[in-house]
């Protein structure tokens, strides 16, 4: 099962509902056996990251610090706003990404 790490400010109000339209996403392309979301904290994403290989992808807030540990380990990181401004598109396309680099 591949994850999608999603971190807001304090992994309460923006990322649930950044994770809730793409679990929608993710119900609607039949893909709940293979890729799900968890939703933290950004203050905790970089331990999160380098502990958790299943991680393919992180939505949420880009501190440089994450954006520097995603690139490192060669993760897909994306801003959260398409999903908090109901930018259908740009949200189509993020997701699209993410099941290329999951091999779905």
């Amino acid at each position: 099962m591949k994850k999608v790490l999603i971190c807001c400010g304090s992994g309460v109000a923006s990322s649930e509902t950044t994770a809730s339209l793409f679990n929608d996403q993710i119900e609607d392309s039949g893909l709940e056996n293979d890729l799900v979301t968890e939703v933290h904290p950004v203050g905790e994403a970089v331990s999160i990251l380098e502990s958790d290989s299943s991680i393919i992808a992180y939505i949420g807030v880009e501190t440089d610090e994450v954006t520097s540990k995603c690139e490192e380990l060669n993760l897909d990181h994306y801003n959260m706003n398409p999903y908090l401004t109901f930018d259908d598109d740009a949200q189509e396309e993020i997701f699209e990404n993410i099941k290329k680099k999951a091999g779905l």
